[in-house]
């Protein structure tokens, strides 16, 4: 039984640590009073000091508040004295309070009226700053600018919408709910909400160097000018640069034979669109050759050009005049060379087929 007594005496006074309360302070003092020099009135003011005042503390419209003298709960005389500096200060529950001051140098009770008192940190108080023990909820009525609501629903925003609080404010913090399936957060102009996009609604994305345009709308993607419903697999056209240089400026003149070849295998399937040449002199005609992948280079019987292309004038051609291919199309793994069927003193030349993937 004596230990039970112990142990509730310890939880009544853990209670009253737990129990959290907000303090006023001041001085005695009273304002707009004369210096007085060997009995004379100067008419010098100053904010005059009244050592040991005693201070009352009432509640706001009521009667004697109860009031302590530390936040452990300690009791504290109501009226009490100041310190002999005077000095004075008081806790109290939170609410609204009124002091007043009284000593036989005041030439009135002093009051301070309307003191509030709010401790941050008690729970439930409703000036607790940001909730460090327990705070208001997201949009709740403590919050002023918001739309009131609760519990939260799994998916909601809270976006600033164009409806007003319930203390008038507008636009107010409100929830937005989640939207239904295939739905996409969207601008409405003034607000954000839940819609199902609509054809000639979609998303651009700008093209930069070397990448390719894409539009989306709610049924297809568009890549680099083809259309893929959504869903399925579709692959950016990117273009590649199948390069082929044969001989090296300076040296020896090249000559049209079999063996003046360049090969190159293409581990992706594309589809020619131009051709370029580069020469250091003369003038110079190639074809293109093509097998598929297997044991075997391409050779002449392989060629995918006609008559062939040249630089007859200049040292420089580019084209997207692909009559002369037999096709444009290149497999995955395809074997590919260049060969010089014609040339006059050029000693180098640098082939290159423009491949979209």
């Amino acid at each position: 039984m004596k230990r039970l007594f112990i142990l509730l005496l310890f939880l009544l006074g853990s209670a009253a640590i737990a129990s959290a309360k907000d303090s006023a302070q001041g001085w005695c003092e009273e304002g707009n009073r004369p210096v007085v020099t060997s009995g004379l009135n100067s008419t010098t003011r100053v904010q005059a000091s009244h050592p040991s005042c005693v201070i009352t503390v009432t509640i706001l419209g009521a009667g004697l508040a109860t009031i302590f003298a530390d936040n452990n709960g300690t009791p504290l005389a109501n009226p009490f004295t100041a310190q002999s500096g005077g000095r004075w200060q008081f806790y109290a529950a939170n609410g609204r309070y009124s002091v007043s001051m009284t000593s036989a140098g005041f030439s009135q009770t002093v009051v301070y009226s309307d003191i509030l008192l709010c401790d941050p940190f008690e729970v439930g108080s409703t000036c607790n700053n940001g909730g460090q023990t327990a705070g208001s909820n997201l949009l709740s009525t403590t919050h002023l600018d918001t739309v009131p609501f609760s519990p939260p629903v799994e998916g909601d925003i809270i976006t600033a919408q164009s409806t007003a609080s319930p203390t008038g404010v507008t636009p107010a913090w409100s929830r937005l709910p989640l939207g239904t399936l295939g739905q996409v957060l969207y601008s409405s102009g003034t607000d954000a909400i839940w819609a199902s996009l609509t054809a000639g609604t979609g998303i651009t994305i700008t093209p930069t160097t070397n990448q390719t345009t894409i539009s989306l709308s709610n049924s297809s993607i568009t890549v680099g000018g083809s259309t893929c419903t959504l869903g399925s697999s579709c692959t950016p056209h990117v273009n590649h640069g199948l390069s082929f240089t044969i001989g090296a400026a300076g040296g020896t003149a090249l000559v049209a034979a079999a063996t003046t070849t360049a090969y190159l295998r293409i581990p992706f399937a594309c589809t020619i669109q131009d051709y370029s040449l580069m020469i250091d002199a003369g003038t110079i005609t190639v074809k293109f050759w093509k097998v598929a992948t297997g044991t075997a280079i391409p050779t002449s019987g392989n060629s995918i050009n006609t008559s062939g292309v040249g630089v007859s004038s200049g040292t420089a051609i580019r084209s997207t005049t692909l009559s002369d291919f037999t096709t444009t199309s290149v497999a995955a793994n395809d074997f590919m060379a260049m060969n010089v069927s014609a040339v006059a003193t050029a000693a180098t030349v640098n082939g290159v087929l423009s491949c979209q993937e």
